[in-house]
């Protein structure tokens, strides 16, 4: 892409973040704002973005995902994330955590899964691993479910601590801390056979 273009996507996108945050009324936009150029260019072969894109923000589709108790009733800021045709979202909450598949095309849900969790505030993380392509979220657990049907494929206890941070990764390993107990996770992925959940 040529640097007018980038400019134009980073716009758009910090626009499209200011909306998102909005709309769920989060006070939490992270890193996204202010890093929105350095990701545009990191990612900017893999991104999703619409290139007819309309200052106006024209709806195409909306989904109310509830309102449920939070920790401090700080809400939500885990950011949706978008993988081939699936949007996906890690809401965690007091009473009724979920992750969940929508169709980015037209907000159809394709797939829920409950999860038993407190409020959590990390994003959920595609994994392309050696083995599988896996989506990976943060909690008191840590835990990998099917990207294209919700089933859980592993977790792993946080040991007493609560993750917020989105994992980092290679082709065969992840890593990250939690709060409040600040140890550093790595895992190594054996093939789906040899695992368990």
């Amino acid at each position: 892409m040529e640097t007018s273009q980038l400019e134009r996507v980073a716009s758009q996108v910090r626009r499209d973040i200011v909306r998102m945050v909005h709309a769920v009324n989060s006070g939490h936009p992270g890193g996204s704002l202010g890093c929105t150029e350095f990701f545009t260019v990191l990612y900017q072969e893999i991104m999703d973005y619409c290139t007819d894109f309309n200052m106006d923000g024209e709806k195409v589709w909306e989904k109310n995902l509830g309102t449920f108790p939070s920790q401090a009733n700080w809400g939500t800021s885990s950011s949706p994330i978008l993988y081939q045709d699936k949007l996906f979202m890690q809401f965690d909450n007091e009473e009724n955590s979920q992750v969940f598949a929508l169709n980015k095309m037209n907000g159809e849900e394709l797939w829920r899964t409950m999860r038993d969790e407190i409020s959590t505030w990390s994003t959920p993380f595609i994994w392309k691993n050696k083995f599988r392509i896996e989506l990976v979220t943060g909690g008191k657990k840590k835990r990998s479910y099917d990207p294209d049907t919700g089933k859980l494929l592993w977790e792993l206890d946080m040991q007493g601590g609560r993750d917020i941070t989105t994992p980092i990764a290679n082709e065969f390993s992840f890593s990250n801390s939690a709060v409040q107990v600040m140890p550093l996770f790595s895992v190594f992925h054996k093939p789906p056979e040899a695992m368990e959940t």
